[in-house]
């Protein structure tokens, strides 16, 4: 059965570990498959759960044992509703205790999003475009997003490349930029997804500013009253 072949390989396709040919044989099932297609949804959605979690903080047992199970557990697409439902469960487990922590959705969008910084600068994976020239990083994003794209220019900054990202279950921009050493990350969406302001977590600032109907939101260690004075001064 395809489904039994390509079910061991959802795990490191979500952590993008396959070699090219792997994964591009995965994504070729995955267009074909609904039932792979709704597993990949649930294991996304507790990898990534989990990894929202505070760094003090350990997933519960059963959460852990959950995302094993899904890893390793033999595969079969008539097995895999129960597999989906249980995913979810587990998805709600940790969705409870960030409940029970009583954030409010700016603070955790602000963790959400320096989590994806975090595994997504070119240090750790490398950029979908690697290139200081904003015009071919916006070539790149042509006929991929609900939005005209565009790529700021931040004053002090080196432009290093960009990769196409989600949030809020909607494909947005992920550029990234040096400065002082350091890597930012900027989240560009045509949706508002906070409201103005800036916020601490991880050791990390996340600022959002709004213009032109889109929202910025720039993601780094620097100081958010720096942060803050180079979205002022960005331009498109």
């Amino acid at each position: 059965m395809q489904c039994d072949r390509f079910g061991q390989s959802l795990s490191p396709y979500v952590d993008d570990a396959l070699p090219s040919d792997e994964r591009n044989a995965v994504q070729h099932h995955l267009f074909e498959c609904a039932a792979c297609r709704a597993r990949l949804d649930a294991l996304r959605a507790v990898k990534h759960a989990i990894a929202r979690l505070p760094s003090s903080e350990e997933p519960p047992g059963a959460v852990r044992a959950r995302v094993e199970s899904l890893r390793f557990e033999p595969p079969g697409c008539r097995a895999w509703r129960g597999t989906a439902v249980a995913a979810a469960a587990a998805l709600a487990l940790v969705v409870a205790l960030s409940l029970m922590r009583g954030r409010d959705g700016a603070v955790q969008l602000a963790e959400d999003l320096v989590v994806d910084h975090l595994h997504s600068v070119p240090e750790v994976k490398p950029a979908e475009v690697a290139s200081s020239d904003r015009a071919e990083v916006a070539r790149f994003f042509v006929d991929h997003l609900p939005f005209d794209p565009v790529v700021p220019e931040l004053p002090g900054t080196k432009l290093l490349g960009a990769r196409l990202c989600q949030l809020k279950g909607r494909r947005v921009e992920l550029l990234f930029y040096h400065r002082e050493n350091r890597t930012l990350s900027m989240f560009v969406t045509d949706r508002p997804v906070a409201d103005a302001g800036c916020w601490a977590t991880r050791g990390h600032h996340v600022c959002s500013r709004s213009q032109a109907g889109l929202t910025m939101l720039l993601v780094g260690e620097l100081s958010a009253d720096e942060l803050r004075r180079l979205l002022s001064e960005s331009s498109f």
